[in-house]
């Protein structure tokens, strides 16, 4: 990570005097390259861990790009927000109760356009008509949050179908994309034909049977392709028998360990490590274990107490990622206990249910300005021009408390950032620099190397939205002691 001191600073959070700002940078030679902060924080009462991120692209398309083809629902879309332009009170009820039930709320590059639809033409809307779209607007992004966290549901029966053509009815059905990645590692990429019955199943116990037939298991590094598929190792157990299912997440128990101190008895442990995976389409945040919440009972009957009760484990999430790993420390039981008959958690997940985007142009002129999208408000702060340069400052303020950014908010330093110009041609930032930072609010200063003046250029800024907190308990059973 390349860091570069510039001599002109920022004003502290307490009013004090400039700072100087430590960039951020990325070499514009080669591909470029994001780096997040990765910080890892232990103590008694509070385990933390961000992830590290490495983000590599070239650039960033200027606006999501869908198939030549209009989606299905934008035609009666168009029509019902007409009506609703044109009806008296009595004759908008039922075209706005149309436009909720017909809503696409995946994938979310399709919710993004038809929320975008409902106020294309805001400036020429009266403000009775803002208030009967906004009123659509509100109903769908909460039914967008409610599916968030409900499991897909999935339906095959065919005898005899080839693995490219289930990963296909996969992703058309539960909004999941998977992808077979046998080829890419070196393995054996000969197309795999499956028999399946399955009958309106969650995603995560129907994938888990079609991974079993298919002896294929996930692989963890395929970025933004989707969740990818890899052959198992030889002798592997099968994924059936070892999940748990709660919702859209998948939760097993992936290896326990015991360790037993000659010296200091008082540390002997039983870690238990905790495989956490979520449908691809789910994109948490971040994901807190408080150890308090875990709950352990042996094949004797007895509780097994937890290690370091005030414990939790704070894990922002990266983008592009499909699971985590969560250490869970419990007191080492006696040696005549075999295993573990129950272990019971809770997990508290901060997840978004939009994504949105913010476009200012006429960019000297909206220094100051703000815009609001789900919960989220921008502010463009200032401009700052150097030789060659340009230091655009921003705010990102969040209306709910639900998600702290002091604590969990980490990952608004992979929120996208450019410049876009009258041609659609796109500049990304060259680094950033964090001007503030509370639970609630932070400033960036984002740096662009340009050669034109900048008010020719549209600034645009890419966020998660409608952020929702949700509770995710789970049980695992029979868990056999090393």
């Amino acid at each position: 990570m390349l860091k570069k001191s510039l001599a002109h600073g920022a004003t502290s959070p307490s009013g004090g005097p400039p700072q100087p700002l430590q960039w951020v940078l990325k070499p514009t030679f080669l591909s470029i390259v994001l780096v997040a902060p990765m910080t890892v924080a232990l103590s008694f009462r509070r385990l933390t861990s961000f992830a590290l991120l490495l983000l590599g692209a070239v650039g960033f398309a200027s606006s999501p790009t869908y198939a030549d083809e209009p989606p299905a629902w934008k035609e009666e879309a168009t029509k019902l927000v007409e009506q609703i332009r044109a009806g008296s009170s009595a004759k908008v009820v039922e075209p706005q109760m149309r436009l909720v039930e017909i809503a696409p709320l995946n994938p979310p590059e399709q919710l993004e356009a038809f929320l975008a639809l409902l106020l294309s033409q805001d400036a020429e809307l009266s403000a009775k008509t803002k208030d009967r779209l906004a009123k659509v607007e509100t109903a769908v992004v909460e039914e967008a949050v409610k599916q968030k966290f409900q499991a897909s549901r999935f339906s095959l029966s065919e005898p005899n179908i080839p693995l490219a053509e289930v990963l296909e009815h996969l992703a058309k059905q539960t909004g999941n994309r998977l992808v077979d990645y046998r080829g890419r590692v070196g393995q054996d990429a000969t197309p795999r034909t499956l028999s399946l019955d399955i009958k309106d199943q969650e995603f995560w116990p129907a994938l888990d049977s079609i991974l079993d037939q298919a002896a294929l298991g996930p692989y963890e590094f395929s970025g933004d392709e989707g969740l990818a598929l890899v052959d198992l190792e030889p002798g592997s157990t099968t994924r059936l028998s070892r999940g748990s299912y709660t919702g859209p997440f998948r939760i097993e128990a992936s290896e326990l360990a015991s360790r037993r101190s000659m010296v200091t008895p008082q540390e002997n442990r039983l870690h238990v490590k905790l495989h956490v995976a979520w449908e691809p389409r789910l994109q948490p945040l971040s994901i807190t274990q408080r150890v308090a919440d875990i709950e352990a009972v042996d094949d004797q009957g007895n509780p097994v107490p937890v290690a370091l009760p005030e414990a939790e484990f704070d894990i922002d999430v990266p983008p592009d990622s499909y699971s985590t790993e969560i250490m869970l420390p419990l007191e080492l039981p006696a040696r005549d206990v075999r295993r573990i008959k129950s272990l019971t958690g809770k997990l508290q997940v901060l997840a978004p249910a939009r994504q949105v985007e913010f476009r200012f142009d006429n960019l000297k002129k909206n220094v100051g300005s703000e815009q609001e999208a789900g919960g989220v408000i921008v502010r463009l702060e200032h401009i700052v021009k150097l030789e060659g340069l340009y230091e655009v400052h921003m705010r990102l303020r969040l209306k709910s408390k639900t998600a702290e950014l002091d604590s969990h908010g980490d990952w608004v330093f992979q929120n996208l950032t450019l410049l876009e110009d009258k041609q659609g041609m796109t500049v990304d930032h060259a680094g950033f620099e964090t001007t503030m930072r509370n639970d609630q609010e932070m400033g960036f200063a984002y740096l662009f190397e340009i050669e034109d003046e900048i008010e020719n250029y549209t600034w645009v800024y890419r966020t998660p939205a409608a952020i929702q907190a949700k509770t995710v308990e789970y049980k695992l059973k029979n868990l056999v002691l090393p």
